[in-house]
């Protein structure tokens, strides 16, 4: 409660944020594209997940507006807003989150959750 025994809305807003982010594909998401604008597909092979379920994710991410989105002919690319990654960190006004440093190149990604649906090869 505030001063004036309103209801204080950022602690609601901090667990709305921290709902959505409880998905580990969604972060996964995140951290794929700390790196810059990735197209749907290209972050579905990175993440080995069928295009499907990226773009159902993605769509869940662009609503709670952690990320950007952008129509290139066919192609559509995603990136986080600006407010949200601040000196490599994920910025939710409440709290922040930092990811491990990338992994080093040939080294395996971290492993899918279980009872995720595998891109099929």
């Amino acid at each position: 409660m505030s001063r004036d025994n309103t209801p204080d809305v950022r602690p609601i807003e901090c667990a709305e944020k921290l709902k959505v982010l409880s998905e580990p594909i969604r972060l996964r998401l995140l951290e794929a594209l700390q790196t810059g604008p990735l197209a749907v597909g290209d972050l579905a092979e990175l993440i080995e997940i069928p295009l499907m379920l990226v773009s159902h994710h993605l769509k869940i991410l662009l609503a709670h507006e952690f990320v950007d989105r952008e129509k290139e002919g066919r192609f559509v690319y995603y990136s986080l807003r600006p407010e949200v990654l601040h000196l490599g960190k994920l910025n939710l006004g409440c709290c922040e989150l930092t990811f491990p440093p990338q992994a080093a190149a040939g080294e395996k990604a971290p492993p899918i959750p279980p009872g995720t649906p595998r891109k099929k090869s």
